[in-house]
């Protein structure tokens, strides 16, 4: 196949990529609760206001010269937000998915098909076409985003992209070197997409 082919085909798939990231990867978010994180937080706030208790019995001080009432207003709430967390599932971007969904990221990236004829192009086309479930994974993207932006260190960091896409694929395929150097030509086009340099 002519090189010109073959960098032409490589941006095309990329490209596709690019304007459905979200609803590519919306095949791997999920909802759950971070059960041991929010338990773990929980039991050190008790333990952190049995010891505020127990030093304010034990002393004649106030309760302002050892902690002052916001930031015991603030640790009370923030207890009942992580006991309301404990309940209530939210949406992640799963880090490990089901090998069906790494193996249709892999046909799109790596088959001789047409784009047309694979499983995951003929799936993100399916799901545009369905305005209710169009609608319902736009819900749970919207949700995974709003999510991750109340989280200071996340905040910033883009959730959806072509680079999560091919960390998938990378991850199954970590002793596989055609596949590594194979992807590493669409990390080197997202890197220009991102940086703009070459």
């Amino acid at each position: 196949m002519d090189i010109n082919l073959v960098q032409e085909e490589l941006m095309k798939r990329y490209l596709y990529l690019y304007d459905n990231k979200e609803l590519i990867l919306a095949l791997c978010i999920n909802y759950g609760i971070r059960e041991n994180y929010y338990k773990e937080r929980i039991k050190k706030k008790n333990e952190l206001k049995k010891r505020l208790r127990k030093q304010l019995k034990n002393s004649k001080t106030k309760l302002d010269q050892t902690m002052d009432d916001y930031e015991m207003y603030h640790l009370l709430l923030s207890t009942a937000e992580d006991e309301k967390n404990l309940k209530e599932p939210k949406p992640y971007l799963y880090a490990k998915v089901s090998d069906d969904i790494v193996n249709a990221y892999e046909e799109f990236l790596f088959t001789d098909y047409n784009i047309e004829d694979t499983t995951l192009y003929k799936h993100i086309e399916a799901l545009k076409n369905n305005p209710s479930l169009f609608e319902s994974v736009q819900v749970t993207i919207n949700e995974l985003e709003t999510r991750r932006k109340q989280n200071q260190h996340l905040k910033k960091i883009p959730t959806l992209t072509v680079w999560n896409i091919l960390t998938y694929v990378n991850n199954k395929n970590r002793d596989n070197k055609a596949v590594l150097d194979a992807l590493e030509k669409y990390y080197n086009i997202d890197r220009y997409m991102l940086t703009g340099v070459d």
